[in-house]
């Protein structure tokens, strides 16, 4: 990873813990099954599609692009999985490492609360 990327991971990685406190804080334990939201910015349309089709060939994710300004967006929701923050803490990775590989950043994360 270059610069730019180790930044942006390292800055997701310190808002992990704070959004792991409010999510148990609201009666959530380990191991609970949820969903996460996430999106991107990408520069260019072709940037976003690459980066979309990597996630439905290779993951379960449900995406969508939409222009967003002068950025392209790229939206996404995870299937339901058990999660930790060690586990979320390597999502996280993962997905900034994906984002660069397609020249697309990784923006935000969030937990999806069911109703």
């Amino acid at each position: 990873m270059d610069y730019k990327s180790n930044e942006l991971l390292k800055a997701h990685l310190e808002k992990n813990p704070m959004k792991w406190d409010e999510f148990i804080k609201k009666g959530h334990k380990e191991g609970t099954r949820v969903r996460l939201s996430f999106n991107y910015f990408c520069s260019n349309p072709d940037d976003a599609e690459m980066l979309r089709s990597f996630f439905i060939t290779d993951t379960d994710f449900d995406v969508e692009i939409s222009k967003k300004n002068e950025f392209w967006s790229l939206a996404g929701n995870t299937l339901d999985t058990d999660i930790s923050l060690d586990l979320l803490n390597s999502w996280v990775e993962w997905m900034v490492k994906a984002g660069f590989k397609y020249q697309c950043v990784f923006d935000n994360w969030e937990f999806i609360e069911e109703k």
